[in-house]
């Protein structure tokens, strides 16, 4: 069994586009031991042009899945 079939990563956000940009370049870098695994972005509807930057990045890698929620915000 190799990494990616032991491990995924899960990454929730709320309108914080521009860290999860940086944090999905830095994951998905050339050099980097992660960039292969299975990425899901669970994004709590954000407003912030997460979405659209997420399109561009799942259109160069296939491992990313952007799996978005109804309700705003995270929950209290």
């Amino acid at each position: 069994m190799n990494l990616q079939d032991k491990l995924e990563i899960l990454i929730p956000t709320f309108n914080r586009k521009k860290l999860l940009e940086k944090t999905l370049e830095q994951l998905l870098d050339q050099d980097s031991p992660v960039k292969d695994l299975q990425i899901t972005i669970l994004d709590n509807a954000c407003t912030d042009g997460t979405p659209e930057m997420l399109a561009k990045f799942m259109n160069r890698h296939k491992n990313i899945k952007h799996v978005r929620n109804n309700i705003r915000g995270c929950p209290r």
